[in-house]
């Protein structure tokens, strides 16, 4: 159920029929989440000798890791390198 505070920050959030922002809640310190810290991680399959580049999503209240991915930005760079070595 959405609470008084959570709707107010949604309705802040529209503007001429269309949402301009997501609005979250971050699960640890419940603190609304407009935007999010990111740090560069690295990602391996466990007792795997391959490692990729990866970004976790952070919390700016808390610091509590929302998610982490593979970073769609290395992830290009890598793919342009690996296409001009051909």
């Amino acid at each position: 159920m959405m609470t008084d505070e959570l709707l107010e920050e949604y309705k802040k959030c529209w503007e001429k029929d269309r949402l301009v922002i997501n609005i979250g809640k971050c699960p640890k310190c419940e603190n609304l989440v407009s935007r999010v810290k990111i740090e560069l991680v690295d990602a391996s399959v466990a007792f795997g000798q391959t490692k990729w580049n990866a970004i976790s999503c952070l919390c700016p209240s808390c610091n509590m890791i929302l998610s982490i991915q593979i970073d769609p930005v290395a992830i290009m760079n890598d793919t342009l390198k690996a296409i001009g070595k051909r």
